[in-house]
């Protein structure tokens, strides 16, 4: 899924998303760029994902 629709569906049900970019030198700076590879709860409010830009390996 796309960063950005993750973020949407993440915010629609409550919960914010703490966002980690595996191969991005400068991070996240064009959220439409990067696609969800890898989710984590974090506990029941926060979820951890980690984002690719060029797809997940």
């Amino acid at each position: 899924m796309v960063l950005t629709d993750a973020r949407s569906a993440l915010k629609s049900a409550g919960v914010e998303a703490s966002v980690h970019a595996k191969d991005a030198m400068f991070g996240v700076l064009v959220e439409s760029n990067f696609v969800v590879c890898e989710q984590e709860p974090i506990n029941e409010r926060m979820v951890r994902l980690e984002v690719a830009k060029h797809g997940c390996r």
